[in-house]
């Protein structure tokens, strides 16, 4: 499956189009934004540049829990200058980064700079799961798992 899977770019991949905010958009629209359009993160964008990136675990990380001005800027508590990529990077290149950082959504860029998309891991698992499917469907519960019989008989 590895050998195969760096044979597929970005641009083959079903991605999100990513949501984008001013980076002076207040962290309390954004979430409420994120809430309506139902997405994990949110890229900040400045001047038509990806400036950071804003996630549900900085939700948890920054937010929750905490006594933050709700009007303050999104810039204030997103990651700024998120690693992207771009549409013509592969798979294989897209995986060792989110694997590399612990990354779940990496910004997609066109050759300008700008953002097109969000690659979330989702988006990633869905691929390998629609192209390989064999190897997906066979594998044991748990990873580590090991049958005792061959296809897991009795």
């Amino acid at each position: 499956m590895t050998e195969s899977i760096q044979d597929y770019f970005i641009d083959q991949l079903e991605i999100s189009e990513g949501l984008c905010v001013a980076q002076n958009t207040p962290v309390s629209e954004v979430l409420e934004q994120m809430r309506q359009e139902k997405v994990s993160c949110v890229v900040v964008e400045s001047k038509q540049e990806i400036s950071g990136i804003f996630t549900e675990h900085d939700v948890f990380c920054k937010i929750v829990g905490q006594d933050i001005d709700w009007q303050a800027p999104i810039s204030d508590f997103s990651s700024r200058k998120p690693e992207t990529l771009g549409s013509k990077n592969s798979l294989k290149e897209a995986l060792a980064l989110m694997g590399k950082h612990s990354f779940r959504h990496i910004p997609i860029t066109d050759d300008s700079g700008s953002c097109i998309g969000v690659l979330s891991i989702q988006d990633v698992v869905a691929h390998i799961a629609q192209h390989f499917p064999e190897e997906v469907l066979n594998l044991p519960p748990h990873v580590h798992q090991t049958y005792s019989k061959p296809e897991g008989g009795k």
